[in-house]
């Protein structure tokens, strides 16, 4: 299990690190991936993955969070999720996400599940 709590400038990779499954971004955590064109949070293609978000993440270049092989994002009342692409794309099996506020795609989709 991963915790974030504080803000991190670049993006991360589920399964690598401290990055885990479930992952949890606190009311205080902040991802900011702004300086290249990757996800935000990236979850590639080993595992169906899981991330509660209750902080701010956030994407310049591609999309919010990227999950490749399914999975499950919560985004609570106090959570925010942006992607230059989609704020937050699921692909392969199944995906759910539940939203209690902000989850926005600027060039493409909200939530995309393919």
């Amino acid at each position: 299990m991963g915790t974030i709590s504080s803000k991190i400038t670049t993006g991360i990779t589920l399964g690598q690190g401290t990055y885990t499954s479930p992952l949890t971004i606190t009311t205080a955590g902040y991802i900011d991936d702004t300086g290249d064109s990757n996800d935000a949070i990236f979850g590639p293609n080993t595992q169906a993955w899981t991330v509660i978000n209750q902080g701010k993440v956030f994407s310049s270049g591609s999309d919010g969070i990227g999950l490749l092989h399914g999975g499950y994002v919560s985004n609570a009342s106090t959570g925010t999720i942006r992607g230059a692409q989609s704020g937050v794309r699921i692909l392969g099996i199944a995906g759910t996400v539940t939203n209690a506020w902000t989850i926005l795609g600027t060039n493409s989709f909200g939530v995309r599940l393919e």
